[in-house]
């Protein structure tokens, strides 16, 4: 089970953290998986670019059903712009994910639906 505690004090910083640097550090806290750095700075367009073009992309495959931590990647603008994971609380499936302005949150679908579109699930080949 996911405890969203030793990470509720992180926040994004367009310079040095981002949503993907969030993912990254928590598959590798729950699933020893080490990720290359996003190399992104920025706001929205830079985020998309630096999604659409990681390194990263070519480890994952895309599944049909969200399951604990699998990748999952939305859409607010034009592109894919934003990337949580999805994690297991209290036997719910949830997504944590790093937002600009608000840093680590645990989101429903539902909420995440009033932001964004999601755009598939992604899980560590």
């Amino acid at each position: 089970m996911f405890n969203i505690r030793p990470y509720q004090f992180l926040e994004w910083n367009r310079e040095s953290f981002c949503c993907g640097d969030y993912v990254a550090l928590v598959l590798k806290d729950h699933c020893g998986i080490s990720l290359p750095p996003m190399n992104y700075k920025g706001g929205v367009i830079e985020a998309a670019i630096a999604l659409r073009s990681t390194p990263a992309r070519s480890l994952f495959k895309k599944i049909d059903q969200p399951k604990p931590f699998c990748v999952v990647e939305m859409q607010q603008y034009r592109s894919a712009d934003h990337v949580g994971v999805c994690v297991e609380v209290d036997g719910k499936l949830l997504i944590t994910h790093c937002e600009n302005g608000a840093g680590v949150l645990l989101s429903t679908f539902a909420e995440i639906s009033e932001h964004y579109k999601i755009l598939g699930f992604y899980e560590f080949s």
